[in-house]
């Protein structure tokens, strides 16, 4: 599985909302995942600054997020897959994996 971020825009003030839409990407990750489509919703960071919010969610496909992010009625930008980094460590896109391997790299 792969993880991938949800970008959508909330105003400067928006924390209450910002709230509201992680609760809502939450439950809408929990009900695919009761419906067979694994998606797990991961966290929610609001950059206030930027009146713009990432949900970060993991699962086998942009589709399965695109449809959590519909479900949560999330009015998103895009969906793009992610990098995340924990320590020391760097988990990179499958497409990375998939080009690293067929080039015999680590």
């Amino acid at each position: 599985m792969a993880e991938f971020v949800v970008e959508h825009y909330v105003t400067r003030s928006g924390v209450d909302r910002f709230r509201r839409d992680a609760e809502g990407a939450r439950r809408a990750a929990e009900q695919l995942t009761s419906e067979g489509t694994p998606v797990t919703y991961l966290r929610s960071i609001f950059v206030p600054e930027d009146e713009t919010c990432y949900v970060l969610y993991r699962a086998s496909s942009a589709e399965a997020v695109r449809e959590a992010a519909q479900r949560a009625q999330l009015q998103f930008e895009r969906v793009a897959e992610a990098v995340t980094q924990f320590g020391s460590s760097v988990k990179q896109p499958r497409r990375a994996r998939r080009q690293a391997a067929t080039k015999g790299e680590p």
